[in-house]
Order: C-alpha cells, then structure tokens, then sequence
C-alpha cells in the first residue's frame, strides 16, 4: 500500500522545532519533503552544539551536527536558496509551482514583504497549499511581535498554570511546548487541507498563530473562570478529582514513581499496600471528595512511606495490588526501555558524518503504514543539484554561476 502523500510535494522554509515537525510528519506519510535554507540565513538549530560520541568529538562542520537538527530533519532533503537576492525569489516561485504545499514560520509578514505570499504562489500553483505558522498570526493589534516558544505560551496563560499549589507561578523552566503544541496542530490542519483539495482541487491559505493554539488547549482552564469566576493557578502535580496524585521519591537518591488514585478502588489498593494504617481508614478519606479535601496531609503520609522502598519494590507491591504507578524513568533508562524497544520508537539511520544514528521515530502507528525513518537529515544543500538541475531544469553553467554569486 502507497502511503497516504505518496505523490506530494512539500517545500518547508519552517526552522527550528514547529515547521520541522510539520516537514518530517508529512514526510514520513509519504510527501517528498524539500527544506530550504541559506548558508547566510541557516536553520538555527544547526547551531545548538557538537555532540561528544563514544568520549570523541565527530569531526565535520559544526553546523552538519546539531542532533538536534538531525532528528527534527530526518527524511528530509535540503537546499540552500538566498530569498534576499532577486533571482533567488524567482527559484523560489518556480519551485513552489512543482510542489502541492508550501510550509513557514518565519514572523508575520516576512513573506509578503519578500512578494512570497500565498497570493504569488497561489498565481504559479492555483490549488496549492500554504500553511503560515507565525507567532501571532498575521493580523490583528500583536502583528509583529517576535519571540520564541516561551513567549506565546506566557502570553496563552498556560505559564500561570505551571507551579506549586499555593504558590508564584514558576512557568514551564526554558521548555518551549508551544513549538511542539502548534507544530502538531499545523499537522491536522495540513492534512485536512489536503483533503480538501483532493475533494475540490481547492487550495488553502492556513494563517497558525501559535499563541491561539496555546490557548486551545486551556479550555479546561477557561471554562472553570467562566463558571466560578476564580482564576486558576498553578495546582503542582495535583489533580481536580484524583488523590493522591503525584510524584513521590523512593529509597535510591533521585528515584521517584507516579501514583495517581482515580477512584476508590485505586484508594482501597493503597490503603493495603501501606498496610492500611488507623490515618487511611477514617470515614472521611473513603470518597474522592473527603480525600481532595485533605490532600496535603495524604501525600503527606505517602511521601513519608515511598521513602521507605527502593523504586522496583515499590512499584511491584503496588502493581499487585493494582493501583496506578509507573517509575519516573532516568534519561539513561530510555534507550533500552522495553516498551520503546517493542513498538520501534528508536530507529537508526546512517549520517554521512556522524555515523549510525539513533533518532526517534513518530510515536503513533496507523494501520496499513508502516513507517520508518528512511534518511537522515540532510546536509547543508545536499540537494541542490537534484532540485535545482533535475525539478527546474536549470543548466550546468547557470548552477555554477548562480553558487558563485551565493544566491544556491
């Protein structure tokens, strides 16, 4: 069976961690996936650090090995094209007219002052599909403010959330989720584009504001200050009905289980496993009601006896007793992680500079797709020949000159 996008042609000018999302997503269902750069103007991700393998630095440019880079990149191939220079905006069009969808996240804008916008690429593809993932959106009173992932997601509220009960909010520490968050809602609506195009032959201009996706996914937030008029805060690990819920140390130094009671038979399970002392049968902690009320002093008492076990001990007499708990697992525990392992999270590809690398596999299966990371990310216009001599046509002699004068 053909994958879903066999036949599609994607040009990705999206840098960082949203728009590559959306390249290698659409790649892996299939789509040829051409990212395009500049040597002057590169992804900056290329940049985030040269990694140390076996005790040993691989030797390369620094910019070819960014794991970073290599793993949001993956099945991707690659082009460098100067969009400043005038003959480089003419390529660009040219290309956008051999491909189905057309992907960015620069600021709100900046395609349209390059005379890039959906509108010119709409004239030299009808029907293509333009998917413009900037922060804000390009209109509205915000347009043209900049910034990284930890600005939308302060600006969506969801920074407020993230903290201790009772006290300052702390925020998500340096973790942009709003990448990811938009990235995978651009996804659904690229996909749905395409489907509406298959149906209609119509193309689409989709406008993604990444801080308007941060804010889809606070509805549960929204809605409690619509109805109580309190505005929530930051709830630590803790939960609106579950309790205890939450995160608890064990034994060994640095070692901590997740343990979330959902309902009185996960409360009944515990109160056996801790040997169902006189505190945990009082009338009042036998409802979720009469536990959430008195949730400091339960994770109080749970604290206090998970410090008593080593981790797998722990999780093994709760197990038993079948009250929900998983291990928070260490950094070096994930590679060998069986359930990784059996649904073949991990995959490895041959980088021409790195060697055999292990990168990390879309997490979802679909039936009838059997998807694998076929290549690794390419190199700083490793396929400019391809793209430019075989999709465009352009001679030996135009390519050489067009290299020199830095607009390939």
């Amino acid at each position: 069976m053909n994958p879903p996008l066999a036949g599609y042609r994607v040009l990705n000018l999206g840098r960082v961690w949203t728009g590559p999302i959306v390249g290698y997503t659409l790649a892996a269902l299939g789509a040829e996936v051409i990212k395009l750069e500049h040597e002057s103007s590169p992804d900056v991700t290329r940049l985030l650090g040269r990694p140390t393998i076996a005790g040993k630095r691989p030797e390369g440019e620094p910019q070819e090995l960014s794991m970073f880079f290599h793993n949001h990149n993956r099945d991707c191939l690659g082009i460098t094209l100067n969009l400043k220079t005038e003959r480089g905006r003419e390529l660009m069009l040219a290309l956008a007219a051999k491909c189905n969808v057309v992907l960015e996240n620069f600021g709100s804008g900046v395609m349209e002052r390059l005379g890039l916008g959906y509108h010119a690429l709409a004239q030299v593809r009808p029907g293509i599909i333009v998917a413009a993932i900037s922060g804000v959106g390009q209109d509205g009173p915000l347009t043209g403010l900049r910034g990284y992932a930890p600005v939308f997601s302060s600006l969506s509220g969801l920074e407020s959330l993230v903290g201790y009960d009772n006290e300052e909010a702390q925020g998500m520490l340096s973790f942009g989720l709003s990448d990811p968050n938009a990235g995978a809602q651009a996804v659904f609506a690229v996909l749905a584009a395409v489907f509406h195009h298959q149906e209609t032959g119509q193309g689409q201009y989709i406008d993604m504001s990444q801080l308007e996706a941060g804010m889809a996914v606070l509805g549960e937030a929204m809605l409690e200050w619509q109805f109580t008029g309190q505005a929530p805060g930051p709830r630590g690990n803790g939960h609106r009905t579950h309790c205890p819920h939450g995160i608890f140390p064990c034994r060994e130094p640095g070692c901590w289980v997740a343990i979330a009671v959902e309902c009185d038979a996960h409360w009944n399970g515990l109160r056996q496993a801790m040997g169902d002392p006189p505190w945990a049968r009082e009338p009042a902690l036998q409802s979720a009601q009469g536990r959430g009320q008195d949730r400091e002093r339960i994770e109080r008492e749970l604290d206090d006896w998970c410090r008593k076990f080593p981790r797998d001990e722990l999780l093994r007499k709760l197990g038993k007793l079948d009250v929900p708990a998983k291990p928070v697992l260490q950094v070096e525990e994930l590679d060998d992680h069986p359930q990784f392992s059996e649904r073949g999270l991990y995959q490895e590809v041959e980088h021409p500079l790195m060697g055999t690398e292990r990168l990390v596999a879309l997490p979802w299966k679909m039936s009838g797709l059997a998807h694998s990371i076929r290549k690794a990310a390419p190199l700083m216009g490793e396929d400019n020949r391809y793209v430019f001599m075989k999709l465009l046509g352009m001679g030996q002699e135009e390519f050489d000159k067009l290299g020199e004068d830095g607009v390939i």
